[in-house]
């Protein structure tokens, strides 16, 4: 797949019983408190403000916008909480694109998550652009980003996917496992979500 210089940058790791995850599924809600949505924001502007250029390098022969991918169910009108929280942090001079799910809201959840580029449509802004990073909230199967990302590769726009939080069950043998051996730590800004290491 065609990426922006990297496929997918989980800004953490969500194991399913951590307060983190639950801030992930709980931010789109009424009931959401102040709390929640403001460890969110805190963790996406520490990302950005001190890893910006290994998230999106400045490069002004590659112009760069941005996106999020929205609710498949059909049942959530007007603005996407993750526009209204999140990236409404972002510059307003930072073109955005707008991208709509046009598959079947019938079936389960998972059935809307298989690879299909032809389930999401994509209005671009009038600048030209040549790359693009998408943005999710939490990475499950990945199953909509990457099917996104296939709909931008196929306008020949190079795309990366970042995501607030990478979920993780604790109950699956491999995520068990890689939990074992990687024990759930407070988020670190320091580490950079691209290399993973600390600068």
């Amino acid at each position: 797949m065609k990426t922006a210089s990297g496929g997918v940058v989980p800004l953490s790791w969500a194991p399913m019983d951590s307060q983190g995850y639950q801030d992930l599924r709980q931010y789109k809600e009424p009931s959401a408190t102040a709390d929640q949505l403001g460890r969110l924001r805190t963790m996406f502007a520490l990302a950005f403000s001190r890893h910006t250029t290994c998230i999106a390098s400045s490069d002004p022969s590659r112009p760069l916008g941005v996106a999020h991918i929205p609710s498949t169910s059909g049942l959530r009108p007007g603005e996407h909480p993750f526009e209204t929280h999140i990236m409404s942090m972002l510059a307003s001079s930072v073109p955005r694109v707008s991208i709509r799910y046009v598959g079947s809201t019938d079936g389960t959840r998972n059935s809307r998550r298989s690879l299909d580029p032809d389930q999401w449509e994509i209005e671009l802004p009038p600048t030209p652009l040549s790359r693009v990073l998408v943005f999710d909230d939490t990475w499950v199967s990945g199953g909509h980003a990457q099917s996104v990302a296939a709909a931008f590769e196929q306008r020949g726009i190079a795309s990366r996917i970042v995501v607030l939080g990478r979920a993780l069950d604790p109950s699956r043998n491999d995520h068990g496992t890689y939990l074992r051996a990687h024990p759930a730590t407070p988020y670190d800004s320091s580490i950079c979500p691209v290399s993973r290491r600390s600068h």
